[in-house]
């Protein structure tokens, strides 16, 4: 379910939880105490990401029609991690048996800037990297596609 931008906060980005309710979590830097951290235009309430997001972080167990359960993270990028929690729990995500299917995306670096946490799990074993460009969008998302129902389980190999 999307949600749309408090009123009262321009531009304002909302994580939705499973409820349909709305956890602002970044804002203009105007909206936030001089205390939050800033990335850009934006402050980040750091307590506010990390009650939404360490939680979804933990993998349920599977379904009965699959083997496997999914764990999307809609982005790690620089705002993200401002929280040190956040950065090990997705380390943890990682590091865990295979029982769940992580599927991400990853903060591109600007202006040759790398970010060295992104760097790391695009380095790591269980992750597969496919650099999306407006040419290729739709065929990696068909591949992604296929891979996902494979992995966990939905569709057979090959």
């Amino acid at each position: 379910q999307k949600s749309s931008p408090s009123p009262d906060l321009k531009d304002s980005n909302s994580r939705v939880q499973t409820t349909g309710t709305p956890e602002p979590c970044r804002y203009p830097q105007a909206g936030l105490p001089a205390h939050c951290p800033r990335t850009g235009a934006y402050a980040v309430d750091v307590a506010a990401f990390e009650a939404l997001a360490l939680p979804a972080l933990s993998p349920p167990p599977p379904s009965a029609a699959a083997r496997r359960s999914v764990v999307v993270i809609d982005e790690v990028g620089r705002m993200e991690l401002h929280s040190a929690a956040f950065q090990a729990a997705v380390t943890r995500l990682l590091a865990s048996p295979a029982e769940a299917v992580v599927f991400g995306a990853l903060t591109a670096p600007i202006y040759g800037h790398r970010v060295p946490f992104c760097d790391a799990i695009a380095a790591h074993g269980r992750v597969s990297v496919d650099r999306i460009t407006q040419k290729t969008r739709d065929a990696v998302r068909e591949a992604l596609q296929r891979r996902l129902l494979r992995e966990v389980g939905l569709r057979e190999e090959g």
